[in-house]
């Protein structure tokens, strides 16, 4: 008899945590891609053994489920320290570090309230830990002008828009203190980039399209893949793909309607290598003043720039922004050009999120062999796949 396997759906950082966590026996799970893509939106590349990630790049030991992970998977001595200390913001055409002792180039009141904001952010962890409601219902730009100043919204816009690819209207302030405070607290990549944990959780996958999620009563019932073949379910689904593709293919109306709330950011990220070392050993410039490029990190002898854009415009393209460097007087060697497109790059936690991410589970706990995993299950970061992962997991091993 055919042992009974629980069904992953997604190939991801969530999906394979998820198969990780459930593996008792490497049979009892079959996992099943639908983009072709290892790893999701983790991307590593290799130029002249240099690693450079897109995408997902950096983690704290704040991300405490992903550190446990990376501990777990024997990981931790390949962990290597990121830097922002040179970082720079490009603001009126003036360089300002993010972490000096003294503001060059502003006036007073500017650095006043700069100080203020970074004081806070090296302080605010007890506030953080105890989640005010109010961190979640105020958008982060009101929180800013009440509490710090207006002056120097642009600091922080700069910052949420190299991670998040929004700015600080769109953001409730409790996710953007928290993304903002990741520059100021020590950071981590893998010395051969995140894809040393996709390498470690790789499981046999198979990619494939699938068209429907069929429940019944409590129950998802099968699934249908690519030419309508049908998988009955004797055991249990976990999906892991982002919500925009997930709505698509629950045949559960309120789940499907809730999950298509989400709100999502795109980015382009493209990766060239410069020609000499014009930018002094700088790890970095953020350019909250460009329409297009958000950042431009230094890493491993590349530059990596950042293009975000909004989920339903068009995609920015590959010249509009080497057009931009150029602009910016950086001097590359365009026969290392390396593109990429992700339209739905990162959720946005505004502040409707944390009420969507509780109907999804209170829909999603009817369903007592099917779970929902992802980045857009909690605050958009390694951490919340990994932690949606583990409980998702944890449902199956009930059943």
């Amino acid at each position: 008899m055919a042992e009974e396997k629980n069904i992953i759906i997604g190939a991801g950082l969530s999906g394979l945590t998820a198969a990780y966590t459930l593996a008792n026996r490497p049979t009892n799970i079959h996992i099943f891609e639908t983009s072709n893509l290892l790893g999701g939106r983790i991307t590593t590349i290799n130029r002249e053994k240099n690693y450079v990630d897109m995408g997902a790049q950096f983690f704290s030991k704040k991300d405490s489920n992903f550190y446990k992970l990376v501990k777990e998977l024997s990981l931790e001595n390949s962990m290597t320290e990121t830097n922002f200390d040179k970082l720079n913001i490009l603001f009126e055409s003036k360089l300002i570090k993010i972490n000096p002792k003294k503001y060059h180039n502003l006036n007073t009141k500017q650095t006043k309230e700069l100080t203020k904001f970074k004081k806070f952010l090296l302080n605010c962890n007890k506030t953080l830990k105890l989640m005010p409601p109010e961190l979640f219902l105020t958008n982060f730009k009101d929180w800013y002008y009440e509490n710090i100043g207006e002056e120097t919204i642009w600091f922080p816009d700069a910052l949420l828009k190299s991670i998040t690819f929004t700015d600080s209207t769109k953001l409730c302030a409790f996710y953007g203190l928290l993304a903002c405070q990741s520059f100021f607290i020590k950071t981590y990549t893998l010395r051969k980039g995140l894809n040393e944990i996709i390498n470690k959780l790789k499981y046999p996958l198979e990619n494939t399209q699938i068209t429907k999620i069929l429940f019944e009563k409590n129950r998802v019932e099968s699934i249908m893949k690519k030419d309508n073949e049908i998988i009955p379910i004797k055991k249990g689904v976990i999906a892991a793909i982002p919500s925009n593709e997930l709505c698509k293919i629950v045949k559960e109306p309120d789940l499907s309607r809730t999950l298509k709330k989400i709100t999502y950011n795109g980015c382009s990220v493209l990766i060239v290598k410069p020609k000499n070392n014009i930018t002094n050993n700088l790890n970095g410039i953020l350019t909250p003043e460009n329409k297009t490029i958000s950042a431009i990190l230094i890493n491993n002898n590349y530059y990596t720039v950042l293009a975000p854009y909004k989920h339903n415009e068009m995609q920015i393209k590959e010249k509009k922004i080497l057009k931009e460097l150029d602009k910016l007087n950086l001097t590359f060697d365009k026969k290392f050009i390396y593109f990429k497109k992700w339209d739905y790059g990162l959720p946005e936690f505004n502040k409707n999120t944390f009420k969507l991410q509780q109907e999804i589970s209170e829909i999603t706990n009817q369903y007592d062999n099917f779970a929902i995993c992802g980045d857009f299950m909690g605050l958009p970061s390694l951490d919340a796949c990994v932690e949606s992962a583990k409980k998702a997991a944890e449902k199956l091993k009930k059943i």
